[in-house]
């Protein structure tokens, strides 16, 4: 799998990639636990060489079923008792002909972001739960920690004629932003994979929200 990002949440860290046959990317996947088929635990994202499991990673991971959570389609088991072997590590520029040219349609926005969620319906008509764009320039937005979590990240951006600000959920990204000042902090040009989350309910409606997984400077 070429790894185009790692996320963190309260449930764990989530990898994403594409699948390679070879030289040619093959479809989405996602490494999930195989107790709740969500994230795996932080001690099971390690590679064999003890690093963690980072973007642009190419690795080797033994998965068993495909585990589709709702409309996460892309989940595949992985052992968290099983090495994750790191094969290679690869540069930004191999990674262009997997970008896609958009996201899903717009849907709607949560009290802290701009299309950023979508509701349990609309989420019946999609093909994939994960995107990869390159928007241009990312203004990531860092507010003080309220929590024990860090800091809050979003990310502010347009994209085929739409603007959309966004959950960060990278584990790079949100490490880096506990040194950073509150703000807002500029990016050109990264690339970012984009997930849907589980589904959450808000005033007894179920809503899957947006979110930056994988960011690629």
């Amino acid at each position: 799998m070429l790894c185009l990002g790692v996320g963190v949440s309260e449930d764990g860290v989530t990898a994403a990639g594409r699948r390679l046959d070879g030289e040619t990317f093959g479809p989405w996947m996602r490494l999930v636990s195989d107790v709740d088929h969500e994230a795996v635990a932080p001690a099971a994202a390690v590679l064999d060489s003890g690093e963690r499991i980072r973007p642009l990673d190419v690795v080797d991971v033994p998965v068993a079923d495909t585990a589709t959570l709702m409309h996460q389609t892309e989940n595949r088991i992985v052992a968290e008792d099983t090495p994750w072997q790191l094969v290679r590590r690869v540069g930004r520029s191999d990674v262009l002909d997997a970008l896609d040219t958009r996201l899903w349609k717009r849907g709607e926005s949560s009290g802290d972001g701009q299309h950023d969620r979508m509701s349990h319906l609309q989420t019946f008509f999609l093909d994939a739960s994960l995107r990869f764009v390159r928007p241009g320039t990312v203004d990531l937005d860092v507010q003080p920690a309220d929590t024990a979590d860090g800091p809050t990240v979003r990310a502010v951006f347009h994209l085929d004629g739409h603007r959309y600000n966004l959950e960060v959920i990278d584990a790079v990204a949100r490490e880096q932003a506990q040194a950073c000042t509150a703000g807002t902090h500029r990016l050109d040009d990264p690339l970012l994979c984009i997930s849907l989350s589980k589904l959450y309910e808000y005033n007894a409606e179920g809503y899957t929200y947006r979110q930056v997984t994988g960011l690629i400077r």
